[in-house]
């Protein structure tokens, strides 16, 4: 059975990720239980303990704070072109296919 939704560069349907905030040109704050947060927000954002309120607080004082740096948009940008939308669709097709040549 093939994947029944999301996103594909060569129309087939795939079940694939959704913008995330680097997408939308803000900075992401994750917990830590986000799979590949460190990979995912490296120089970009924050990552929090999972369930730890104070420490959410905490992260999104320090993104808020970190919105007039500028070399922040160029960091951004090098994360989108790693793990977007774009990048994301095409890495799983090329797993989807790979599994269905066996």
């Amino acid at each position: 059975m093939r994947p029944a939704s999301g996103w594909s560069t060569n129309g087939r349907p795939l079940r694939g990720g959704f913008p995330g905030p680097a997408d939308c040109g803000t900075l992401p704050v994750v917990s830590s239980g986000v799979g590949c947060a460190a990979d995912l927000v490296a120089g970009t954002g924050e990552i929090y303990p999972t369930g730890d309120t104070a420490a959410l607080a905490a992260a999104l004082s320090r993104a808020l704070a970190r919105l007039g740096d500028p070399g922040l948009a160029k960091r951004l940008q090098e994360r989108i072109e790693l793990y977007g939308v774009e990048q994301t669709a095409l890495g799983f097709e090329q797993a989807t296919d790979a599994a269905w040549r066996g």
